[in-house]
């Protein structure tokens, strides 16, 4: 028994050893600590861009217009043109059948195609001419000598922060 009792001391002894380095240890160089937390935050909302667009020159069948459009991003944040455009519904003045059938026609697929040089962007809040091209495909001669009157809807992308 005398034995055990001797190991035992050598083993507490040891132990006292270790646990108090070890406790030196820690008071030299810091503990490692944890921790955790919450956060809350909103998304931004997102507003219509929009824009006034006015043809430069007159409509006929295969011709290339510029364009000068005006574009207001009322965003908190910067957008990027994607050059789509689509006609969501047109006029024609003055009125009759051929007014009726050159509106209709303005909403065929390809009857415009339009790009921004480029891809333009806006900033924040920016409100900025933005130039462009259209390509008009078979406008119909009831179109011929109307003024028309297009309402489109176009599209574009969120730019990451600078």
């Amino acid at each position: 028994m005398g034995k055990f009792t001797k190991r035992t001391a050598v083993i507490a002894g040891v132990a006292a050893l270790t646990i108090s380095g070890g406790a030196a240890w820690a008071a030299i160089n810091g503990w490692s600590i944890d921790g955790e937390g919450k956060a809350n935050a909103k998304a931004a909302q997102v507003k219509k861009l929009t824009a006034t667009t006015t043809f430069t020159e007159n409509l006929y069948p295969g011709s290339k217009s510029p364009l000068d459009s005006t574009i207001k991003n009322p965003n908190e944040f910067g957008v990027q043109l994607t050059g789509q455009i689509q006609v969501d519904s047109a006029t024609a003045t003055p009125a009759g059948a051929d007014a009726d059938t050159c509106a209709a026609a303005m909403k065929d697929a390809g009857m415009f195609t339009t790009t921004f040089p480029g891809t333009p962007t806006l900033l924040a809040g920016e409100e900025k001419p933005v130039p462009g091209d259209v390509t008009i495909g078979s406008i119909p001669q009831a179109c011929a000598g109307k003024t028309i009157k297009i309402n489109y809807s176009f599209t574009a992308e969120s730019l990451p922060e600078a």
